[in-house]
């Protein structure tokens, strides 16, 4: 027993220390999202028996692809026990996120215990997992997380060879188990073609085989997804595939790599700027000097062979530079996180190294120089989400969008939210994008014969209020920051 709590001395550590996640956050409020509303309609659709794409959105004939009909089953599958048992009470779902965050830690230490020390990885998963952006994260009901995870086991199975025992059945399952969650997963089936090209390129014999090879998985990852996703559950993939297509056709390729690159610039420098900390000068230089330690810890990886992270990264990096949505923020860089990680441990081990021949630093100085970074910027965060977030989860927004229920009596309604009033009311709704002129807004609301149009005061919706500068509305009710307005068509 002595012995394997000796061996296991670590993994306890980090269950210990990941425990407080569960009483940081988690209290039963939400955001005014969207996509988190679509994912319990899609639970709520499993548990009922109902078709993935009933979400009461009512998709228009001349745009129709302002919003997905479904997301891959593999999200909603996962929270569907939590909304048979607890329906719509959020909380219960951010416990399972926080579950999920703890599980991302302990996906993480395994990863990183192969690449460095035992006491190294284990410093640099609670690192992560107790980020102030993390936490914010883990009360979001959100596919990325979970995605994130089995992003890593993919990885994790890969970096052991691929002459492993049942190496194909493995890497496959996972694979399919991860683009049923996100269909970007498929871009690590493409870092995987790379890496064995770049690896055999001077072996014609091992390069044929390893083609063969991945014609046979690239065929049943992406045929097990089809007969999971569009046959058994009828998600209708190519409705969110025509969706992100139409980005394309407002930027073209070179304008959206450099709005990306601009962009996401920006969120890694803000990801690395701890506030509250009173050490903010500190704190500014190295979030102004992260891309020159990131790429001190990209030459680190390539100093070390680290190829499977290496074709990773260059092929993620790709994909989500070239696409035009240039925002999805943090989210998009999730699943790529601790190969930053792991990079700038890599700078800082070698570093360390370093100044521990001239200096004889205990070990344990890193950690407690990053406590104090990290305290006080997680006790701040977990300050802040004490507080009830502004969402259709708060007491008097429930009656608001219950009495609205009632007048409206079944009609279809114009929000921003759609997905999310159709959650709450199970009322039909539509929604207007960004770039609507009055005249487009008005022939989309007779399409659809919408004649109620809802309005939230914390929710941008800047195509309604051009209509409604030019157009008479009158208004049936108006209560807290919510109106309601009425139209003829």
């Amino acid at each position: 027993m002595v012995l394997f709590l000796h061996r296991k001395v670590y993994w306890i550590l980090l269950a210990f220390f990941s425990l407080p996640i569960f009483l940081i956050g988690a209290n039963g409020s939400h955001d005014w999202g969207d996509d988190f509303a679509q994912y319990i309609i899609q639970a709520r659709n499993l548990v009922l028996g109902q078709p993935m794409t009933s979400n009461g959105y009512q998709h228009d004939t001349v745009f129709p692809h302002i919003a997905v009909k479904a997301y891959p089953i593999g999200f909603p599958a996962l929270i569907a026990p939590v909304f048979y048992f607890f329906q719509l009470q959020i909380h219960y779902y951010q416990l399972l996120m926080s579950l999920l965050l703890i599980m991302y830690g302990s996906v993480c230490f395994n990863f990183y215990k192969k690449h460095f020390s035992k006491f190294t990885a284990l410093c640099l998963s609670l690192c992560l997992i107790y980020h102030p952006w993390m936490l914010q994260f883990k009360d979001e009901v959100l596919s990325d997380l979970p995605m994130s995870i089995l992003f890593l086991i993919v990885i994790t199975i890969w970096d052991k060879g691929i002459d492993e025992p049942r190496f194909f059945y493995k890497f496959s399952t996972a694979l399919i188990a991860l683009i049923s969650f996100k269909v970007i997963g498929i871009t690590l089936l493409l870092a995987y073609v790379l890496w064995g090209i770049i690896r055999y390129i001077k072996e014609p014999a091992r390069l044929w085989k390893f083609s063969s090879h991945s014609i046979k998985l690239s065929v049943t990852v992406i045929g097990c997804y089809v007969l999971i996703n569009q046959i058994f559950f009828n998600i209708q993939s190519q409705s969110f595939i025509e969706y992100y297509a139409t980005a394309y056709e407002q930027y073209n390729l070179w304008e959206s790599i450099h709005r990306n690159i601009y962009y996401y610039n920006l969120v890694v420098k803000d990801f690395f700027y701890f506030r509250d900390t009173g050490f903010n000068y500190v704190s500014a230089l190295f979030s102004n000097s992260i891309w020159l330690w990131l790429c001190l810890g990209l030459l680190c990886l390539i100093w070390t062979r680290s190829w499977v992270m290496l074709s990773t990264l260059v092929v993620y990096v790709t994909v989500i530079l070239c696409y035009p949505n240039s925002n999805g923020g943090f989210r998009f860089l999730l699943p790529i996180l601790f190969i930053m990680l792991g990079a700038l441990g890599l700078v800082l081990q070698v570093l360390l190294n370093k100044i521990r021949n001239y200096f004889h630093l205990n070990r344990l100085i890193v950690p407690l120089v990053a406590l104090l970074f990290y305290l006080p910027a997680v006790t701040s965060k977990a300050e802040e989400l004490q507080f009830i977030r502004d969402g259709a989860d708060k007491p008097e927004v429930k009656a608001d969008l219950q009495t609205i229920k009632k007048i409206v009596d079944g009609k279809v309604v114009c929000f921003a939210k759609p997905r999310l009033l159709y959650l709450y009311t199970a009322l039909p709704a539509i929604s207007l994008l960004n770039d609507f002129d009055s005249k487009v807004t008005d022939a989309y609301l007779k399409r659809n014969n919408c004649t109620m149009l809802l309005h939230h005061l914390n929710i941008p919706d800047p195509s309604l209020d051009r209509y409604l500068d030019h157009h008479p509305a009158t208004i049936v009710w108006q209560q807290h920051s919510f109106t309601l307005y009425k139209i003829v068509i």
